[in-house]
């Protein structure tokens, strides 16, 4: 079904949805493929006694910490010539394949989502989004809106042509550009445009309060980038992870620790405090469970006073009315509790 469900909103709420904001939880990636039914990342890959040590260490599951306290240590025992370097850089080498390895394995290819199938009404209807915050680290948003994006450049009088060289000017705009040098592998991100691109020129804005695979930090200065390829992006990620970038997903396990890893980024910090403080008034959740793990993403959203109604998908399947009567009130209850005043309806996907 995918994203297709989408459809029936329009015809429940029609003009309401203009200029709304969509959330994609874990819920939209699983409708494409039941792999992303699982636990939590760190789970899943097949790590050392010594490796989760190192985990227990730092009290964290965050790949892109570890990964990049190791890069780290490896540069200052080159630097100092120890001998340790090499023990630390067979660690970082051995994390970093488990890591790809396992996101290979539970990640669909491209040809398994099929995004060019998507049909062209739900391009549509989510263009009319103003917002769309996707808390997914996977690839689905973006090989669908760039299988699905019939006019990626701008004309030849485009008046940030000159700044941004190369860049995509369509209607979907995540922030990132390429500055002066269209040889560089990746885009970088650019705060003071984000408001004129999405509410002066009524673009779609996309955001990624977790991060995502298609961004990485610069392995010295930290900077949020984000790849740009036209081929296969797991092998760009992998290219990426081996020159010593770092992922930029969040994939702690409590939303105390998610809330640290986004105060230590930037653009996350951005995303939180910036783009979620300031949805619009009728807010469309698909896919999203709420759980406790994301109560700082909750308590950020709804205790907003701007949105007047959240309209929340829920997944029926072969449950009994008691379990999804209970779901729908532990929901209302965590909006409620952040803004009474927000009315909440449920929807079925």
């Amino acid at each position: 079904m995918g994203y297709e469900c989408l459809l029936a909103l329009d015809k429940k709420y029609g003009n309401e949805l203009k200029n709304a904001t969509l959330i994609l939880g874990n819920g939209s990636s699983i409708s494409y493929s039941s792999k992303f039914a699982y636990s939590s990342l760190y789970d899943e890959a097949a790590f050392t006694d010594e490796e989760k040590r190192l985990f227990d260490k730092f009290k964290t599951n965050n790949f892109e910490y570890i990964l990049r306290k190791l890069f780290q240590a490896g540069e200052v025992n080159k630097v100092l010539e120890l001998d340790r370097g090499k023990k630390v850089n067979s660690v970082y080498e051995d994390i970093r394949l488990k890591l790809i390895e396992t996101i290979r394995r539970i990640h669909p290819v491209m040809s398994d989502i099929n995004p060019a199938t998507v049909h062209d009404m739900v391009f549509e209807s989510m263009m009319g989004y103003r917002y769309i915050i996707d808390l997914n680290y996977d690839f689905i948003l973006y090989w669908i809106l760039s299988a699905q994006n019939k006019c990626p450049f701008p004309s030849e009088n485009h008046e940030h042509e000159k700044k941004y060289k190369g860049s995509p000017f369509d209607h979907f705009y995540d922030g990132f550009h390429c500055y002066d040098d269209e040889t560089h592998d990746h885009l970088s991100f650019d705060y003071d445009f984000v408001e004129e691109e999405i509410q002066k020129k009524e673009k779609t804005g996309i955001f990624y309060p977790h991060g995502n695979l298609l961004f990485v930090r610069d392995k010295f200065n930290g900077e949020t980038l984000k790849i740009k390829s036209n081929g296969d992006l797991f092998d760009v990620v992998d290219k990426d992870w081996e020159k010593g970038y770092t992922p930029l997903f969040i994939s702690e396990g409590t939303a105390d620790k998610k809330l640290t890893s986004i105060r230590s980024v930037p653009y996350l910090n951005y995303v939180y405090n910036d783009i979620l403080n300031n949805l619009t008034d009728f807010v469309v959740i698909y896919g999203w469970s709420m759980g406790d793990c994301d109560s700082h993403l909750i308590k950020k959203i709804f205790s907003n006073k701007k949105i007047k109604t959240a309209a929340i998908s829920i997944y029926k399947g072969n449950r009994d009315s008691q379990a999804i009567q209970e779901e729908e009130t532990a929901i209302e209850s965590k909006i409620k509790h952040c803004n009474e005043e927000i009315a909440v309806e449920f929807w079925e996907c």
